[in-house]
């Protein structure tokens, strides 16, 4: 039989290891035709155990672009009583990624936020995407596919 560990509430990991793991995945069609940034159905709320902690998210959609339209993609963070972050890359204009084409595109993104926070600090991040032309409906999601959103938290 294997052994059963128990650690103690004051254990300690090393910096660089997961210390814990949160995944939702959801099958709504989520679609625009701005170009600002949208919410889609996606997030995934993640409660810090260690202070200053590393969080790594990862999304994977099946995106659907017309024509030569882009679908472009962020990620939002928000802190409970805190601060909302829109666009983690500070506003870069392809976003963490730009899917061109005229085909269903699935796709795999991920970004590692440094929120410098407490433990017990409750953090929401959520998949958003935006058209780049204003003009087609671009799909972020579609019929027959899935967005999923890992949110890990890496011991410092």
């Amino acid at each position: 039989t294997n052994p059963v560990v128990t650690l103690g509430s004051n254990a300690t990991f090393p910096a660089g290891h997961i210390i814990q793991s949160v995944t939702t995945v959801t099958r709504d069609t989520d679609s625009t035709t701005s170009s600002t940034y949208q919410d889609s159905s996606t997030s995934q709320a993640i409660t810090t155990v260690a202070t200053n902690s590393k969080l790594l998210i990862t999304v994977y959609s099946g995106m659907v672009t017309p024509s030569d339209n882009r679908v472009i993609t962020t990620i939002k963070r928000a802190i409970t009583n805190g601060a909302t972050t829109t666009d983690l890359t500070g506003g870069y204009d392809d976003g963490m990624m730009r899917v061109t084409g005229n085909n269903w595109n699935p796709r795999y993104y991920d970004w590692i936020d440094v929120p410098d926070q407490s433990a017990g600090t409750t953090i929401t991040y959520t998949a958003m995407f935006r058209n780049q032309d204003d003009s087609e409906t671009i799909y972020f999601s579609h019929e027959n596919t899935f967005v999923r959103i890992s949110v890990y938290e890496i011991a410092v």
